[in-house]
């Protein structure tokens, strides 16, 4: 559409066809509907097929889950030391532009 920026990322086509059986990650970005911002992103997550991390750049905190023992998401796991978790925030902050 005219006027809006490109997105990037790729089809999922070949994957709900069963073409494909890579495995990725998932990138998402909001904004919060309050102050500061409600038009620029400031809360990213990834996923993967188990974890999940989530960065707020307003209140500085994350949230981490581990999807298959934690489907709800009750238990929060972030800053408790797992490998996951540092590997995937640093992912999450290069697409998110935190240096």
């Amino acid at each position: 559409l005219k006027g809006l920026p490109k997105l990037r990322g790729s089809s999922l086509t070949p994957i709900i066809q069963g073409v494909e059986k890579t495995k990725r990650l998932a990138f998402t970005e909001t904004a919060t509907f309050d102050e500061p911002s409600r038009t620029k992103p400031n809360i990213g997550s990834i996923r993967t097929e188990k974890w999940k991390i989530i960065y707020n750049k307003v209140t500085n905190t994350a949230e981490f889950y581990d999807l298959e023992e934690d489907p709800k998401e009750e238990n929060n796991l972030a800053g408790k030391g797992i490998e996951e978790e540092l590997l995937l925030f640093q992912v999450l902050k290069e697409e998110m532009g935190i240096k």
